[in-house]
């Protein structure tokens, strides 16, 4: 029955990887697949990790302890939470009450690493249309990325978009005037992906002002962004300053995906631990009907569900917003007293 179909090509950096393990030399060095290794060569396992096997190893066996029981359909929700805090931080600038209630705009889904992400959300993106869906890679990107999106139908196209000046590829740098020049020519709708940090393969990244343009590029053209994060902490050695892009798109209400990969960062190749963000342009801010007439009063106007267009918050006004919300909050509790019922936040 399957006598026809054609083997796959090789991988070639699994086959770098094999030509050095079959390699009889003493002198062979591998400096092929992306993977962190000590200086006798061996895989490098991170002491955090370590100490993580270890606590896991001593927990009982059973209900309460270690088990290997089927997880949720969408993964392991304290390791989607961590994965969520390590992306986007802390949210809300209010209390901890108002920082879990946004965090409802965000859907989490556990992965099989950050290669089951994309291939996870491309299945999405061309099965929940009936439109045509286009996704724009940098040219140049990591191998893997067309060959992911080609594999999920016609009805999602990859194309590229300019990245590197071509003129230097001794010395990489960005073409910025022609990334902006690209992704203006894309319809409304593209899906854009973007590396967040430490671009693969030329390891050159986007500055903050660069990230901030194409936001705004983003927002104007109605383009969807796609996060590729397989570094993060790795481009600047800082976790919080290498997530920068992602929460500077999320502050300007930018709908996103984001698939992550903890296979670097973590040394966790072979577990191949990975998770899909998703976050759309509205959020629930969990507010009750109460306080969202309060805020009516001070002239932000939202549904009575206390869902909330993000796209309406931009940099001029976010701290105004956020001032509001607070007063609201607190003239509802002053009214109930603290501690007492009433919906929303306000009890």
């Amino acid at each position: 029955m399957f006598s026809s179909t054609p083997l796959a090509p090789p991988d070639a950096i699994f086959a770098v990887n094999t030509a050095f393990n079959t390699c009889p030399s003493p002198l062979a060095i591998n400096v092929g697949v992306g993977a962190y290794r000590t200086n006798s060569g061996d895989p490098l396992v991170l002491d955090a990790v370590a100490e993580a096997r270890k606590q896991l190893w001593e927990l009982p066996r059973g209900k309460g302890g270690w088990q290997h029981e089927y997880l949720p359909i969408g993964g392991d929700e304290k390791f989607l939470r961590g994965s969520r805090k390590l992306l986007f931080g802390v949210e809300g600038t209010l209390d901890n009450e108002i920082a879990n209630k946004m965090e409802m705009s965000i859907s989490s889904i556990q992965t099989l690493s950050g290669t089951g992400a994309l291939k996870l959300l491309a299945e999405f993106c061309s099965t929940s249309t009936s439109s045509p869906v286009t996704i724009a890679v940098p040219n140049p990107t990591w191998g893997n990325h067309k060959k992911i999106f080609s594999s999920c139908g016609s009805n999602l196209t990859c194309v590229t978009y300019t990245y590197l000046n071509l003129a230097t590829p001794s010395s990489p740098s960005i073409d910025f005037p022609g990334v902006v020049s690209s992704l203006s020519s894309l319809d409304r709708n593209t899906l854009v992906l973007f590396h967040m940090c430490a671009h693969n393969p030329s390891g050159v990244d986007f500055s903050r002002e660069e990230w901030s343009t194409l936001a705004t590029l983003c927002l104007s053209r109605g383009l969807f962004a796609v996060f590729d994060n397989a570094y993060q902490g790795f481009a600047s050695g800082d976790v919080e300053a290498d997530a920068w892009p992602v929460r500077h798109f999320k502050s300007r209400g930018l709908g996103m995906f984001v698939a992550c990969s903890f296979s670097k960062n973590m040394g966790l190749y072979g577990e191949r631990v990975g998770a899909l963000h998703y976050i759309g342009m509205f959020s629930y801010t969990g507010l009750g009907v109460e306080e969202v007439e309060e805020c009516g009063k001070r002239f932000l106007f939202m549904l009575s569900t206390g869902r909330v267009s993000m796209a309406g918050v931009n940099d001029g006004n976010v701290e105004r917003v956020a001032q509001v919300i607070k007063e609201a909050i607190q003239v509802v509790r002053d009214r109930k007293g603290k501690g007492g019922g009433g919906g929303g936040l306000g009890g």
